[in-house]
């Protein structure tokens, strides 16, 4: 289920044109199948958001994460 998450995850970024960060709700229905239910529309900067708290699951501080973003964004 994982797997096949990541993977519309990542079919929903690259068909919008996404390029460094995206965030997309989805719903599992009983037989594992991921449903789209939207694409977040900003990223909340703020430490109790959802982008934070997987950076801290992660073991990546938020100054690194949001720092190396913006360089990602203005080099290309």
């Amino acid at each position: 289920m994982t797997q096949r998450g990541w993977d519309v995850a990542t079919l929903c970024h690259t068909a919008l044109g996404c390029r460094h960060y995206s965030l997309f709700d989805f719903r599992i229905d009983p037989g594992g199948q991921p449903w789209f239910l939207e694409a977040g529309l900003y990223c909340s900067f703020a430490t109790k958001s959802v982008i934070a708290m997987m950076a801290d699951a992660a073991g990546i501080p938020l100054t690194e994460l949001f720092g190396g973003a913006v360089r990602q964004a203005v080099g290309s």
